[in-house]
């Protein structure tokens, strides 16, 4: 592992916060733990971008994405799905290229379940 190199993790505390932790090479804080809130990416994914900034696949109440700047900070956060047409969550998502990423996630439409199946959605960060 390159010495320079970081790793970034996120653990989850009881109720379901999640904070960001940055680890050097040797394991140790390479920054300060920063409390993101409650995105579940437990049954998502996530990418670390060039800019230090991390994007995440996977869940607030509904499937959603979740941008995070170097410092912790939210950028964006979009959500999928509402009543009528609900997504757990965002479990795969492949990069495209630099700044595009296609997000996978199953839809149940309450209503009808001729509508329920795989949605495929293209994100650009901007």
């Amino acid at each position: 592992m390159d010495p320079g190199s970081k790793t970034r993790l996120i653990s989850y505390g009881h109720g379901g916060e999640a904070t960001l932790h940055t680890l050097d090479a040797g394991l140790h804080d390479a920054q300060s733990p920063v409390a993101i809130g409650r995105f579940d990416v437990t049954q998502g994914c996530g990418y670390s971008l060039p800019d230090g900034s991390i994007l995440l696949f996977g869940r607030l109440i509904y499937a959603a994405i979740s941008w995070i700047d170097a410092s912790g900070k939210s950028v964006a956060t979009r959500s999928f799905g509402d009543v009528k047409n609900e997504s757990f969550a965002i479990s795969q998502a492949v990069q495209l290229s630099e700044n595009k990423y296609l997000a996978i996630r199953y839809t149940v439409n309450a209503e009808s379940a001729a509508d329920n199946g795989l949605v495929m959605s293209w994100i650009t960060l901007h």
